[in-house]
């Protein structure tokens, strides 16, 4: 990159930055709590990493994205995955810092290369954080993506049973390889879970389906909605 001082796209590059880090911040500021939060995470981390791959993926192959895995699959780093350098989405205040230095071109300050240089390496700073979040994260394991059956906003949701009930055997079926849940218990497990389902969480779907992860606490939900069943 050119010097600060005689970079006519300066402007533009910190607005990048700035859009890019207001699309993270919101999520990393969530999980700085001792609150139980592992139901929500690969749901949170999908979300936000799907926000991020829309603004360089083509978008033929993000409206088949529909879930964690199926993002998985997108390889983001290959050229054949990316947008013309034209449609790369650097966020509207640096869209309109970089109008503004156009603008300048009378001045011979910034060039067409110019434009196309500062637009792909956008592209290639959101290749590389979404590849790294994509690395680091849990989002490719099954147990982490299964435990969103605790979540309360999912449980609250009676067409939505089937499924939880699938990720609550993916949970136990790890649980019981790693010797932490006998076999004979798994089934029991599942009828109890099924059932506080029907009794308890469905009788009242608003106050799951309503449930803040920012302002309450799933363990006491849980707590005093278990031991009131």
């Amino acid at each position: 990159m050119k010097h600060g001082i005689v970079d006519p796209l300066l402007e533009a590059r910190l607005s990048f930055f700035l859009s890019v880090a207001r699309q993270i911040t919101p999520f990393l500021t969530l999980y700085q709590t001792d609150k139980q939060m592992m139901p929500f995470l690969c749901g949170d981390l999908y979300k936000m990493l799907k926000t991020l791959m829309d603004r360089f993926v083509k978008d033929e192959l993000m409206a088949y994205v529909s879930s964690a895995q199926q993002m998985l699959k997108v390889d983001v780093e290959s050229k054949e995955s990316h947008k013309v350098y034209s449609k790369i989405d650097t966020g509207f205040m640096a869209e309109k810092a970089l109008k503004t230095a156009i603008d300048l071109k009378t001045k011979k300050t910034v060039s067409d290369r110019d434009v196309m240089q500062f637009k792909m390496e956008c592209k290639e700073f959101l290749v590389k954080v979404v590849k790294k979040i994509e690395e680091k994260s849990p989002l490719k394991f099954e147990l982490s993506r299964s435990l969103s059956f605790l979540d309360p906003r999912e449980m609250g949701d009676a067409a939505k049973k089937q499924t939880n009930l699938k990720r609550c055997k993916a949970v136990l079926k790890v649980m019981n390889e790693a010797n932490r849940v006998s076999d004979s218990e798994v089934d029991e497990i599942v009828q109890q879970y099924s059932e506080y389902i029907d009794d308890t969480v469905l009788p009242r779907s608003g106050e799951f389906i309503n449930f803040s992860v920012s302002s309450s606490r799933l363990d006491v939900l849980l707590h005093d909605t278990m031991s009131a069943s």
